[in-house]
């Protein structure tokens, strides 16, 4: 068996450590990178580089096969149920990108990997879903009857990653339960005990604590600015997994951030508002972006102005829509944009420290793309509408809605009725599913590569082999 991992930034030396660890237990690896410090890091830990698929991009723009690659894209399209151009649109580098030089690299990418796929005869394909050449290989992999499974950590204030197959957290691998009438008891102690943690002690996941300061102007942040200034001058000129000075400096103004957040801090009090006591309205908290949860889980709903404003216009009028700004994204939004966001009719801009628990326990409904208050929302048994499929939203209070039109069609329903029993069943069922672990990178978490952490993914990723072996077995049984 062999796993091909994609290179996802900083976690491609967590995924080279766990690797090492596999080939011991007779698990090979092959690697798909962009970049080409992570191709010789690769090759100087040790792996062949006949396993290193390197996906340049000043290489895969002047190739010369760009017709026979077309051609294997779109076929491979065709029988995947994907669309490039969705895929393309996804990504947050090449979405900028004209069509023309988009499509030439999404081919080349395309063509390499099923024929890399080919060579190491492999049927598991491990990444992080977030730029295009990893979207590019779930295509591939459903055209060709093999798996893409993305590992994401739960959104929960324990350590824990389950296993999902393709972009999305909908479908998870299933270790344990097949439903959740089958949880194990000590599965759903530790759904009632996790209840505990969100609905009564309102915890977050730990990335919401690490990520929530605001932004200044200090070494480490003009650090960072510079070595996105020079990766931008020379890396993206061969990396398509890295912004641009353009993407920087213009798209995401991110050396802005501390200014953004310095003249917001100053109109505090007129930007951002308190909830006014007795008053009827439906909450939507805002997405920090670019980021996977709403780029690519929620990409028909991605404009999240738009989304804002086509809930607010449908509201009656006896109801207001509190928006709230992310917490771990203080400064993204400057001073200006927020008002567009205010000045809608209808709406009030919640001041972003606001317990979002208090909010949630008073509004008639929450809506959301994809964001993570909808599990606590659902935890409270208060009405939570998802605007994209995902596991969130299969607790007894939640509901998929297509369109923020909706929202007002969900509003004249009666009231769900909460099934306390069935979400612990259901939380337990994920939890049984899942794996102890920090699944992160070196950088921004250094305990994932603990000895003891390693142990723990390594036999998570080991348990992964055996069920996909098994599920392969029992299929070709099947087929004869």
């Amino acid at each position: 068996m062999r796993i091909v991992f994609t290179s996802t930034w900083q976690k491609t030396d967590l995924f080279a450590l766990l690797a090492k660890r596999l080939e011991h237990l007779g698990i090979q690896s092959a690697w798909i990178v962009t970049s080409e410090l992570y191709r010789d890091s690769l090759v100087g830990k040790g792996f062949d580089p006949k396993t290193i698929l390197y996906l340049r991009k000043d290489v895969a723009l002047r190739s010369p096969s760009f017709e026979r690659d077309l051609e294997t894209m779109t076929v491979l399209e065709s029988r995947s149920g994907e669309v490039v151009k969705n895929l393309v649109r996804m990504d947050r580098y090449v979405n900028t990108w004209a069509w023309p030089k988009a499509e030439r690299y999404a081919a080349y990418v395309t063509a390499r990997t099923v024929e890399f796929l080919d060579r190491m005869d492999a049927n598991l394909v491990v990444g992080e879903p977030s730029v295009i050449h990893d979207l590019l290989a779930v295509l591939v992999c459903r055209a060709t009857g093999r798996e893409y499974v993305a590992p994401f950590s739960l959104r929960l204030p324990v350590q824990r990653f389950a296993f999902w197959s393709g972009y999305t957290e909908g479908e998870f691998h299933s270790f344990g339960a097949r439903i959740p009438a089958e949880v194990q008891p000590r599965f759903l102690q530790m759904a009632r005990e996790i209840r505990e943690q969100i609905v009564v002690k309102r915890k977050k996941p730990d990335y919401f604590y690490k990520n929530s300061v605001a932004p200044k102007v200090t070494p480490e942040f003009l650090f960072k600015i510079g070595r996105g200034i020079g990766r931008a001058m020379w890396q993206s000129r061969s990396d398509a997994n890295m912004y641009t000075l353009h993407d920087i400096l213009v798209k995401h103004k991110l050396h802005m951030r501390p200014v953004h957040y310095g003249f917001t801090k100053l109109q505090w009090s007129r930007i951002f508002e308190q909830p006014v006591p007795g008053e009827k309205f439906v909450l939507f908290t805002l997405h920090k972006q670019p980021e996977h949860s709403i780029d690519v889980q929620g990409a028909r709903h991605s404009n999240q102005f738009e989304v804002v404003k086509g809930i607010a216009r449908n509201l009656p009028a006896d109801i207001t829509l509190y928006i709230k700004e992310h917490r771990n994204c203080l400064g993204d939004r400057s001073p200006s944009e927020l008002r567009r966001y205010k000045d809608l009719p209808g709406v009030r801009l919640i001041d972003p420290f606001v317990d979002a628990h208090d909010l949630v326990e008073t509004c008639e409904c929450v809506v959301t793309i994809s964001g993570t208050i909808a599990l606590e929302s659902a935890l409270h048994g208060k009405r939570t509408l998802l605007l994209c499929d995902q596991w969130l939203a299969g607790f007894s209070t939640s509901k998929i809605i297509n369109s923020p039109w909706e929202v007002t069609e969900e509003l004249a329903k009666p009231m769900p009725v909460q099934d306390s029993d069935y979400d612990l069943q259901y939380l337990g069922w994920l939890l049984e599913n899942s794996f102890e672990g920090i699944l992160s990178d070196p950088v921004s978490a250094p305990e994932c590569v603990s000895r003891e952490n390693l142990d723990l993914l390594t036999d998570a990723f080991q348990s992964l082999v055996e069920n996909r072996q098994d599920v392969r077995l029992g299929a070709r049984e099947a087929a004869t």
